[in-house]
This record gives structure tokens, C-alpha cells and sequence, in this order.
């Protein structure tokens, strides 16, 4: 049975049914993996913690969709790449929630659930065509894991067989930095649904030990080799010179195997016959007065063509660039928006030798399109004055069409979605709350999705600076058929697309005679019935690419490039990807191809280093020796400044143990700016290591450091907590970091039982002025006020323990008021449902005031130096800080 997911009905309803007998709810089923190998003794027909029916080994359905999944206290480390992974959901299934269970035969509690799996379903079955289902296996057309690419590689087209290649080695670089990558090297584990890689689980990286990149590479070449005997003809001498390679340990990078793979996919792509349709369309919906939504091309019920035969294109910007926005902001400033970004972004990319450019470059330019329309919106926000709630924006997603691929670029909550023969995907992730809080592994995204604001945007075209812009991008291979669906949320909300695709999508795959801009149209009219709450715009792209003969790959594309700044991942940091996230940004030389690969300098020289080079390299080993004696001077100077212990035995030895705790602190403050100075000029992509510096600032992302306490109790309860003055006792009785102190154990400890090197607040009159007295209470944040919270770092210090302690002043809070948020000036204007009953004894968190928070605590709970524009800095913007 399956449970109407309608709150007030809860019908339940016989499997096969697609709509509630009783209130005609659509009734989603949602086939789920479950993971363990001890879940697979559970038969065809039982139930896995009386909600999940197995359907067939280890594949579940939910049988009451519309109930929240159950989740735990504390995610698991096995968990945790699918919520950072969450990105590749186009790849990678997502988790779903936990299985409770109490079966007798399971050795575990808690089994993990996973999404958008590897899985064939009766979904898919129905609307497969003849054609299609004729060259499946029969056992496809029921349920159970997809194929696995060794079932797949000996039919598939050369073509296919470079883009399975490609994705794989795409994807090495995230699952690497999850310690997940020998996934790839399991190919049970790696199935295939079309022209899609998809993995069913995530195996574990049993070691971690230096070198273990490179043998990893050679596992991969002696994987790879294995199939080239039953690879097409024309690719076997490239696959096998890329296999050797690996094998040999030139290869160091991920991105050189992308960089070779790159090579042959052009290669292979100038002899491809393509054939692609476009059509766009935007509405304003039956409940709004205007539309904000704006789309290119413009013009409703026009199919443009892009075609390539016998090498011979009709391709133009015109005919392949697609854009949907969905504006924002203010009265008539959505529109607006929208506009400007569509106008910006085709002017930027009108200028450019599109043609000509080689991915990297064309990925980089992508992104400056992109900021080039955000700078032009927020500087007609600034020339109008718009404020806060009031500046306008947009979302975007488009897709520019360039040789064999689609390269797809998304800022916001407007998506893409891919459909094939066998099912349909969304390609992008939403930049909203809940997203972000599944992808830095702080829960799941169905169960963010129950928290207030969880669809608030955390991007947007026009909101912020460009430096804090990260827009995605991917690149899709045209290979056989295919629809990309890009829309804004009027038609994606509710899911709407998931119960559409089938009857409105996947006929374009088969029928050419089906005309696009009907489809389109079809699509709106859907959106406007059953949503109906918002403007829509929709936007089809339908291809089709195959080779009318075959083609023969040179064995020399297959050399590795050198690994410098133009191999994808070790270029500049952005959420950039190809069917798979990466970082790739940098242009490579326009004739890479044409001119000479340079091998890994792992290669056998011969040649005598000439009179240059060698002093050359006596000016790096000079270069090299002043940069350790200056680090190691460096090293000394903050040992001395830092650490108690060793400034104390140096003091007594130059007598100079008297040094007041006033100018010693003043000293630490000085060399602190410094370190940090130093240390932001250097990349670092841990969270740990992203410096405090005084004067920068922090967004609260989350208003509780609970997952560091012992009792769930205490973790429903804690809050950020600002002290009046930092922590200076070693005494075991002082409350906990996340207790306010009580007045009968104050805190810090009295200043005549401190160590005369470790100042207190009264020992330092001019470092603790008595600004606001009155703001120096215990202040505790009320549990309304949500994520987004602007707070400034005015001071360091350090208590005997060594605990570092931050002194911060509140910019500018965000409140929770029903599903939207509103920045706050004052306390007293904060709504009087934002603070519980038993808050009311306790100081309430305003603008303005000043305390001291662990470092260690801040790190936990907010973003360290966030992009923040001049509107919500609040009282820090207009005056400098006391310090």
C-alpha cells in the first residue's frame, strides 16, 4: 500500500495507482538503496522498519512518502560524502534518511537510505520506447541496479565510450577529496543509465598513505586496460597509449587523464553529425500582476535550429545561447533584473571568438559573463539606493551550445534537468539554505527542508559583490538523444517535473515531427494549472548526434599534458564542473592540439642544462635559503608572542620579565594582524585554516554548537553564547563554554589569583574600555534568530589555558518570522512571537552589542571572512568599531 502524502487524507492506496483514489494527490514513489550488505536477506515483499518495502534485493519503496525520513543525532562518518558530494546528484545517490529497524537477522540499528540511485524502476519502463527497450536486456524493464558499464562498454558507440571515460576521470577529484575515489575503481560499482555514469554506493578509502595517489593512477590504467580489446576499433591505439601512462606513472593529476580525454572528445566531435532544436518561453501565471521572469530567445513559438553536416554549421551565438532568469527584489526590480542579466550576458559572450576557444577558456569566460551582469545589476541597485530586502535580482541558468557539447551555467534556484531514454535528472542544485546545509555535511537535505527559510536563496545575481559569486558549471557531451529542460521554480516547484517528464518530455526524444515550442507551451500551461503561484519561463534544447562513420583516434593525443596551472583542478577555486564538479578556469594554449605534449617530468632527460639554467637554479637555492631564515625568524617572533612558556624564559634571560600586561597584549594584538596578513595571501581550502582577522567579519550560519555536547537535552538547547569578558581561569568549576556563567562562579576568576602574563579585564584598562557597559551582560540569542547574523572581530586574546577568545560586536541580525527573514536594526523591533516565554528573564541579543566567543566556538558556527555587502554591515559600517 501506498499512503497519500497528503497531510489531511493519508489514504492508502494499491501500489499501482499514480493519483489518490480519494483526493487525487499524486502519489510520488520513491525507490530508495539501501545500504549494508546485511539488508540484502531481507526478501521481496517484507518490511524495513515498517515503512520501507523491498521491492528486490536491497531496493526499497517508502511507502509513506509524505512523512518526513527519520534522522539521527549524529551523522556518521559514511555518511558524510553523500551530503558533500551532493552536488554530482547527476552521478552520486543522495541520502535520504535512516531506516529504523528491529529485524533480528540485521546486525545494525540504523540502516542509510539513498535516493536517486542506480535503479531501475517501473518509472522508466512504460514510457520506454520500442527502439529503446529493444536493446535493453529484459531484465531491465523490471526492478532492480541498472547495468553495470562492464555489461554496456562492448555495445556502446566509440563516442559513448569516450564520454563514460571522461565523466569517470571527472569525477576522481571530488570522490578523492572525500576518501571515496576507489569507487571508480570498482566497476560493479559504476552503472549505466544511457549516456550516464551512475554509481550505486560509495566505497571507502581503506588507506590513506603518501604515494597513494600515484598507485592509484596505475590501478586505474590496468582497469582501463582491460577493456580495449572490446573497445571500438578507432579507439583502441588511444586507449591504450593513455592506459600505458597511467600504468607508467606519468600521470600525477587527475586533470592531465580530463586534459587527454578533452583531446580526443574535440577530435571525435569535428566528424559528428549534430542536429539541435531550441524553443523558450516565459508567463506571468494567473495570480501574478507582472512578470519578472525573462528568458532568451524572446520570442514564443520559434524553434531555432543549430545544425553540423558533413562540416558544414549554421552555428551562430543566436542560435546557441539559451537563458532562463527569474527576477527578484522591490517593485518592478525583478523584471528589471532579469533583463539586464540577459542583455549583459549576451553582450559579453557577442565579443568573443567562441569558436575558437578551448574549454577552460570558454568555462572562465562563462563565469565573467556571469559577474559582468551581476556588477551591471548592483550598480543600478546602488545608483537607485536600493537597500537590504529592497536591492533587485535574479537567478539565471542557460546553456550555450559550442561543438559536441552543452555547457550549462546556474546561479540560483532556477534549474536544469536532463532527459534521456531512460530517465529524467536534475543536472543543478539549488543555491538555497538547505542545499548548503546538506552540502557542508550538516544534515540532510529532506530534513533542511522542514526548517523556516530553508528555500531562501543563498545567491544571486545583484545581491553581492561578484568576489563572492560562485556560479556552476557543467559540460554535457551531445551524444545520441537528448532534452535539457531549463526552467525557473514556477514550473520545478512541488516537483512537477518528476510527474511530467514521461507524458511532456520524453516523446521529443523519438519523435522528431513533435514540435518543440508546442511542448513548451504544453509545459507552461501545466505550471500555471497545477502551480500557478508564481511567473514561469521554460526553455527546451533537444539534439541529436551520431557519426555516419567511423573515426580513428591518434595514439598521440593520449600523452599527458605537463601538470602546470592549465590542467582543470589546479587553477583558481569555484564551483565549476562538467557533468561533474571540478575547478577548471584557465585557458590553455589555443594550439594545444597542433603543438608538441610536453611529457610529466617524470620523463628521462638527456640534455645538459645550459649556463642560464644553472644560475637560474643558484638563484632559486638562494631565494629558497632567505625564505626559510626569514619563516624560521617569523616562527620565533610568534613563539615568543604566543606562547607563555617560552616568552617567559626569554624575558628572565634579558631581564625583562617586568613587562606590563597592557603593552604585552598590544604586542600579541600587532603580531596576530601580522600572522594574519601573511597567512590570507596564502590558499587554503580548510575551514580551520581560514584566519580571524581583527576588523573582518562573520555570518552565523547555525545558532547552536549542540553537536560538541553530551545530552541531547543540552544540544536542543544551546545557543550562541557572547560573555562579557573572555575566560581566563584554569579552575574545573567554571561553566562550560556553552553555559552562560552563573553569578555564583563569575567568570573570568578573580584578577588577584591571575598569572601575572595573563592579563584580566581589570589588568587592562585601555584594551577593555567600558564602552556600553551595559551590552557586556551574558548575552544569549533568542532560538528565533536564524542563520545570516553579521557580527565584527575587534580583539584576540588568550586565556592561560592557550584558548583563543574573540572579541566580537553584532553588525546586524536576521530574524525568523513565519518562512522569510528580516534584518533587524534594533532589538526592539524584533516581533513579539521572534522570543519564547522563558527568554524573557534573559538580556536579548541587539545591534550594537559586544562580547567575547571561543574561537574554537566560531568556527563551529559561522562563515570566517564572508563576502558581505556595505547593507548589512548595520552600526559596523558607518563607524569603526571600538576596539
Amino acid at each position: 500500500m501506498l499512503y497519500c502524502p497528503n497531510y489531511s487524507c493519508q489514504t492508502p492506496n494499491a501500489e499501482s495507482r499514480h493519483f489518490c483514489e480519494r483526493c487525487q494527490t499524486r502519489l510520488p514513489k520513491r525507490y530508495l538503496w539501501a545500504l549494508g550488505e546485511e539488508t540484502a536477506c531481507i526478501q521481496p515483499g517484507q518490511y524495513l522498519g515498517q515503512r520501507y518495502l523491498c521491492k528486490a534485493p536491497r531496493i526499497f519503496l517508502d511507502t509513506q512518502p509524505g512523512l518526513p525520513p527519520d534522522s539521527v543525532d549524529i551523522i556518521p562518518d559514511s555518511a558524510l560524502p553523500y551530503l558533500k558530494l551532493n552536488a554530482y546528484r547527476a552521478h552520486i545517490p543522495q541520502a535520504y534518511g535512516w531506516a529504523m529497524t528491529h529485524n533480528e537477522s540485521l546486525s545494525v540499528d540504523t540502516v542509510l537510505m539513498l535516493e536517486h540511485g542506480a535503479i531501475t524502476t517501473p518509472q522508466k519502463a512504460p514510457v520506454l520506447s520500442r527502439k529503446a527497450a529493444a536493446s535493453l536486456p529484459k531484465n531491465e524493464l523490471s526492478i532492480g541496479p541498472l547495468p553495470s558499464i562492464l555489461e554496456q562498454w562492448s555495445t556502446a558507440s566509440a563516442m559513448r565510450q569516450l564520454n563514460w571515460l571522461w565523466q569517470i576521470a571527472k569525477l576522481w577529484q571530488p570522490l578523492a577529496s572525500e576518501k571515496v575515489v576507489s569507487t571508480l575503481l570498482n566497476p560493479s560499482l559504476l552503472r549505466i543509465e544511457d549516456s550516464l555514469i551512475r554509481i550505486s554506493e560509495l566505497q571507502s578509502d581503506h588507506r590513506q598513505t603518501a604515494g597513494v595517489g600515484a598507485s592509484l593512477f596505475s590501478q586505474l590504467g590496468y582497469l582501463w586496460q582491460q577493456w580495449v580489446s572490446s573497445a571500438k576499433p578507432g579507439l583502441q591505439p588511444f586507449l591504450d597509449g593513455l592506459c600505458h601512462h597511467l600504468i607508467e606513472g606519468d600521470v600525477q593529476h587527475p586533470g592531465q587523464v580530463v586534459a587527454c580525454l578533452d583531446r580526443a572528445l574535440l577530435s571525435a566531435g569535428q566528424v559528428q553529425d549534430r542536429y539541435i532544436q531550441f524553443a523558450s518561453q516565459t508567463d506571468k501565471g494567473p495570480s501574478r500582476p507582472r512578470n519578472e521572469d525573462a528568458c532568451y530567445p524572446s520570442t514564443p513559438g520559434t524553434v531555432h535550429l543549430n545544425s553540423k553536416k558533413n562540416n558544414t554549421s549554421t552555428a551562430t551565438l543566436d542560435s546557441s545561447l539559451v537563458m532562463v532568469c527569474d527576477g527578484i527584489g522591490g517593485h518592478l526590480g525583478g523584471a528589471v533584473a532579469s533583463s539586464l542579466a540577459i542583455d549583459a550576458v549576451y553582450q559579453h559572450l557577442h565579443e568573443l571568438p567562441l569558436g575558437r576557444m578551448r574549454p577552460l577558456g570558454l568555462i572562465t569566460e562563462l563565469r565573467k559573463a556571469v559577474c559582468a551582469a551581476n556588477d551591471l545589476i548592483s550598480e543600478r541597485n546602488d545608483q537607485e539606493d536600493r537597500r537590504d530586502r529592497e536591492r533587485m535580482g535574479t537567478t539565471l541558468v542557460m546553456g550555450l551550445i559550442q561543438n559536441h557539447e552543452l555547457y550549462v551555467t546556474h546561479l540560483g534556484d532556477s534549474r536544469a534537468y536532463l532527459i534521456t531514454h531512460q530517465g529524467c535528472h536534475q543536472i543543478t542544485l539549488d543555491d538555497d539554505v538547505a542545499s548548503r546545509e546538506a552540502r557542508l555535511g550538516y544534515g540532510l537535505y529532506r530534513s533542511a527542508l522542514l526548517n523556516p527559510g530553508s528555500g531562501s536563496l543563498v545567491q544571486a545575481l545583484g545581491m553581492a559583490s561578484s568576489g563572492s559569486l560562485h556560479p556552476t558549471v557543467q559540460r554535457l557531451v551531445l551524444n545520441g538523444e537528448g532534452v535539457v529542460l531549463l526552467c525557473s521554480d514556477g514550473l520545478s516547484d512541488n516537483d512537477l517535473v518528476d510527474s511530467l517528464w514521461q507524458s511532456h518530455l520524453f516523446p521529443l526524444l523519438d519523435d522528431e515531427n513533435c514540435d518543440l515550442a508546442s511542448a513548451v507551451s504544453r509545459l507552461i500551461d501545466e505550471a500555471n494549472q497545477k502551480n500557478g503561484h508564481d511567473n514561469v519561463s521554460v526553455s527546451l534544447i533537444r539534439w541529436s548526434a551520431h557519426h555516419s562513420s567511423e573515426f580513428t583516434l591518434d595514439k598521440n593525443l593520449s600523452v599527458p599534458p605537463k601538470l602546470t596551472s592549465s590542467i582543470p583542478g589546479l587553477a583558481t577555486k569555484g564551483r565549476i564542473h562538467s557533468g561533474i564538479p571540478s575547478a577548471p578556469v584557465s585557458q590553455p594554449p589555443t594550439n594545444a592540439v597542433a603543438t608538441r605534449i610536453v611529457t610529466p617530468a617524470t620523463s628521462e632527460v638527456t640534455a645538459k642544462p645550459t649556463r642560464l639554467e644553472k644560475s637560474m637554479g643558484l638563484r632559486s637555492l638562494i631565494s629558497l635559503l632567505v625564505g626559510i631564515i626569514f619563516l624560521m625568524g617569523l616562527g620565533g617572533v610568534l613563539a615568543y608572542v604566543l606562547l607563555p612558556s617560552v616568552s617567559n624564559r626569554i624575558d628572565t634571560w634579558l631581564g625583562l620579565s617586568g613587562t606590563s600586561a597592557p603593552n604585552r597584549q598590544r604586542a600579541i594584538e600587532s603580531e596576530q594582524n601580522t600572522a594574519s596578513d601573511a597567512s590570507s595571501n596564502v590558499e587554503n581550502s580548510s575551514e580551520d585554516s581560514v584566519p580571524l582577522r581583527i576588523g573582518s567579519f562573520v555570518r552565523i550560519l547555525r545558532t547552536d554548537t549542540g553537536d560538541r555536547l553530551d545530552s541531547s537535552a543540552d544540544r536542543a538547547q544551546a545557543n550562541i553564547v557572547l560573555y562579557p569578558e573572555p575566560s581566563f581561569s584554569t579552575d574545573s568549576s567554571v561553566p562550560a563554554i556553552n553555559t552562560p556563567p552563573s553569578p555564583t562562579n563569575p567568570q573570568p576568576a578573580d584578577p588577584q589569583s591571575s598569572s601575572s602574563d595573563t592579563p584580566s579585564a581589570e589588568a587592562l584598562p585601555e584594551a577593555l574600555p567600558s564602552e556600553a557597559p551595559q551590552n557586556d551582560s551574558p548575552v544569549i540569542t533568542p532560538t528565533p534568530l536564524t542563520s545570516g547574523t553579521i557580527l565584527e572581530i575587534i580583539r584576540q586574546q588568550e586565556d592561560e589555558e592557550q584558548r583563543r577568545w574573540v572579541r566580537l560586536k553584532v553588525c546586524q541580525i536576521v530574524l525568523n518570522q513565519g518562512t522569510s527573514t528580516i534584518t533587524e536594526g534594533t532589538a526592539s523591533n524584533a516581533p513579539s512571537d521572534a522570543i519564547p516565554p522563558d527568554a524573557e528573564s534573559e538580556p536579548t541579543l541587539s545591534v550594537g552589542h559586544l562580547g567575547w566567543m571561543s574561537e574554537e566556538d566560531l568556527r563551529t558556527v559561522a562563515e570566517i571572512n564572508p563576502a558581505v555587502d556595505e547593507s548589512e554591515l548595520g552600526t559596523c559600517g558607518s563607524t569603526a568599531s571600538a576596539s
